[in-house]
C-alpha cells in the first residue's frame, strides 16, 4: 500500500492532480486497499479514479467501464452482494451490446455476474453463466490459463450447490490439475482447490460462493 500510495503521490508532483495518468495508479492502489481490508479507503481511491475516467474519457469509454469493473470487485469483496450484481450485470448489458458474446470483457463480465449471483446463492442464474465464461476462458486464453481454472472452480461450486456432484467433481478437478501445474502447492488457489475437492469426496455440505472461497 504504500508504494502505491507513493506512486500515486509521485504522479501528482509529476503531472498534476487531474492528470489521466493517475487513473491506473489509483486502480491498482484501491485493489491493494480492498485486499488488505480497507475498503472506505479503496472506494474513495477508486471514486476518484472514476471522476477523473469520466472527465478524460467519457462514461461510456472502456476506460471508464474498466473502473467500474474495480468498484464491482470491491463490492463483492467487501461482502456487499447485491451492489456488485447491479454493477456487473449492467457492464454485462454494455458488453454484449457493445463487442457480442465471444468478446474476452464479455466472458469477464459474464464471470462476475455468475460469481454475484452465486454468493447470493441464486445457483440456477449464475450455472449457464459461469459455463459461457469458462467457455470463452479456454476458447481464447487456453484450456491451462489461471482464468478458465478460475471459472472451472467457481463452476465445480455451483453445480455442487445444485445437486449434481459428479459434475461438481469434474470441473472442480480440472481446475485443481490447472492450477497445479500453474503455482506451488502452497498457493492459496491451489490449497482451496484440493479443499473443495477433498470436501466434496467426502460429501460434504457445499461452502457458501464468498469472497474467502
Amino acid at each position: 500500500i504504500i508504494a502505491g500510495q507513493r506512486a500515486v503521490a509521485l504522479r501528482e508532483q509529476a503531472e498534476g492532480r487531474e492528470s489521466p495518468d493517475l487513473i491506473p495508479a489509483l486502480v491498482a492502489l484501491s485493489i491493494n486497499q480492498g485486499f488488505t481490508g480497507d475498503y472506505q479507503a479503496a472506494e474513495q481511491s477508486l471514486l476518484r479514479a472514476l471522476e477523473l475516467a469520466e472527465f478524460w474519457h467519457g462514461p461510456e469509454d472502456q476506460k471508464t467501464r474498466a473502473v467500474w469493473d474495480t468498484l464491482g470487485w470491491l463490492a463483492w469483496q467487501r461482502g456487499d452482494y447485491e451492489r456488485a450484481l447491479e454493477i456487473h450485470q449492467a457492464l454485462l448489458e454494455v458488453r454484449l451490446e457493445t463487442f457480442g458474446s465471444g468478446r474476452l470483457r464479455t466472458a469477464f463480465s459474464r464471470f462476475n455476474t455468475a460469481l454475484a449471483l452465486a454468493s447470493l446463492g441464486d445457483f440456477d442464474a449464475a450455472d449457464p453463466l459461469m459455463l459461457q465464461a469458462a467457455v470463452t476462458f479456454e476458447g481464447i486464453r487456453g484450456p491451462r490459463h489461471r482464468s478458465t481454472a478460475r471459472a472451472l472452480h467457481y463452476l465445480g461450486l455451483i453445480r455442487w450447490h445444485l445437486g449434481e456432484p459428479a459434475d461438481a467433481m469434474t470441473y472442480l478437478e480440472r481446475a485443481l490439475e490447472i492450477r497445479e501445474g500453474l503455482y506451488p502447492a502452497i498457493h492459496p488457489d491451489v490449497q482451496r482447490s484440493r479443499a473443495a475437492v477433498e470436501a466434496l469426496r467426502q460429501e460434504r455440505r457445499p461452502p457458501p460462493v464468498t469472497s474467502s472461497y
